[in-house]
């Protein structure tokens, strides 16, 4: 539990967001905290894990909406930090139907911030030669504690 501790303490420090020094600390944890996905994932060996992660890099439209983010955070299974790409599909759903005919004939329940996409998972592990690096990959689904898109 204490490297878990740690980790999200790195992990915080990774995904800040400058500010001006008069509006808040060195470190934006409200940030770091409220945009966090929790959910599973499947690797390739058919194995559910749970999965934590946080964006690091996202990517959007002109008007900021996020479309695809690169998430880096913890496989539950594997006890190992990962690196995720997502897709925002509860975003991708408000552009979907968002022309005339879907403003006009659809509507869509305010739903949280749901990614789905691949993961990538490794470690060193001690052999009797040395180390050598232990992947997992797969497909993670999370939801996220934010409601609508950001």
């Amino acid at each position: 539990m204490k490297k878990l501790i740690m980790f999200f303490i790195i992990l915080a420090g990774c995904a800040t967001v400058p500010v001006k020094a008069a509006d808040t600390s060195l470190f934006n944890f409200g940030d770091f905290f409220g945009s966090m996905r929790a959910g599973y994932a499947i690797n390739q060996h058919l194995e559910k894990s749970t999965v934590l992660y946080t964006p690091f890099k996202s990517f959007h439209n002109t008007a900021g909406l996020e479309l695809l983010n690169i998430n880096i955070g913890y496989d539950g299974l594997q006890k190992r930090p990962l690196v995720a790409a997502g897709l925002r599909m509860d975003n991708i759903d408000g552009i979907v139907w968002g022309g005339a005919w879907g403003k006009a004939h659809v509507t869509t329940a305010k739903l949280p911030s749901f990614e789905f996409g691949p993961y990538i998972s490794g470690w060193p592990i001690k052999t009797d030669n040395g180390y050598k690096m232990s992947f997992f990959y797969g497909v993670a689904a999370a939801i996220g504690f934010q409601t609508g898109g950001k």
